[in-house]
């Protein structure tokens, strides 16, 4: 019976310990989501000696893919940083499981570290789909996208509901995407972007080509360019078939590779591929007029 008791004892003091250790990590740490940003905060009642505060995002791929590592961006700030807004780049939810584990530590001056706390931000797929996808706006026997800047136009009659246009409110510029979406996970086909012309000068042209707004090279004036697809950048990361069927992919060394063992495309690989192609083709004639805002 003492042996009994005594066991009963020490299970009753980690219970407890394993309360208090989650009510303080849950204290500790906070991180929510905001119009395609995850606002973390956390709270050190005595910040001395601390060296470093480190954020970590933390995406986890979906379970049709095997022993694959999973992705993650961190930043580290020097001393105490009590806040830390991370702006979401919706390539990051491609593949990816529906939540961002917010990891953070801090690094002690006499070396030690310690990951004061984590959390998830839940159901981040649609979150970010409604703050990014544009409603289309049928008038006229015409269809309008809006957004800061400039505004696409395509003629009804080529509306496809799978085609989707939206726009990423965390980049520097205006920006309208032409895409698709599976699972609310945001898949681009062709991207556009309102910059000002000596920023493009800057830039040297790189990357893009001009569309429209482009009247005389002054400084303040505005030209609309094309981004190029140089690489198809999600070809691993559209794990399905034409029809939506799961296609699986299993890592021998914990990352994503998009060729085989015999130097040929992989299964996930051609999916992804075969989605562009596909969806392509459906993208409809577009032309662009500026806003007045």
């Amino acid at each position: 019976m003492k042996k009994r008791a005594f066991i009963m004892i020490i299970l009753g003091i980690i219970i407890i310990i394993f309360i208090v250790l989650s009510i303080r990590n849950k204290n500790l740490i906070t991180a929510k989501y905001s119009n395609g940003q995850i606002i973390t905060k956390i709270n050190i009642k005595n910040p001395n000696n601390i060296q470093s505060t480190e954020f970590r995002y933390i995406t986890h791929f979906l379970e049709q893919y095997k022993n694959i590592e999973p992705r993650m961006v961190k930043y580290s700030f020097d001393g105490y940083k009590e806040t830390h807004i991370f702006n979401i780049d919706e390539t990051m939810l491609q593949g990816k499981k529906d939540y961002i584990l917010v990891q953070v530590f801090l690094n002690y001056n006499d070396g030690t570290t310690e990951l004061i706390g984590e959390t998830k931000v839940e159901n981040i797929k649609e979150k970010v789909y409604q703050d990014f996808v544009i409603s289309p706006d049928f008038k006229n026997d015409l269809v309008y996208y809006r957004t800061k800047g400039f505004t696409a136009v395509i003629d009804s009659s080529d509306y496809d509901e799978e085609i989707i246009f939206y726009s990423n409110p965390n980049y520097e510029w205006s920006n309208i995407t032409v895409g698709f979406h599976k699972d609310y996970a945001l898949y681009n086909l062709k991207s556009y972007g309102l910059i000002p012309y000596d920023k493009a000068v800057e830039e040297g042209f790189e990357g893009f080509s001009i569309v429209d707004f482009y009247e005389k090279p002054e400084d303040d004036s505005l030209i609309l360019d094309e981004y190029g697809m140089i690489d198809l950048f999600w070809a691993g990361l559209y794990p399905y078939d034409l029809e939506g069927n799961p296609v699986f992919y299993e890592s021998k060394d914990g990352g994503l590779s998009l060729i085989d063992d015999n130097g040929e495309l992989n299964e996930v690989s051609k999916a992804g591929i075969a989605k562009y192609q596909e969806m392509k083709q459906r993208i409809p004639k577009i032309r662009f007029i500026r806003n007045t805002d």
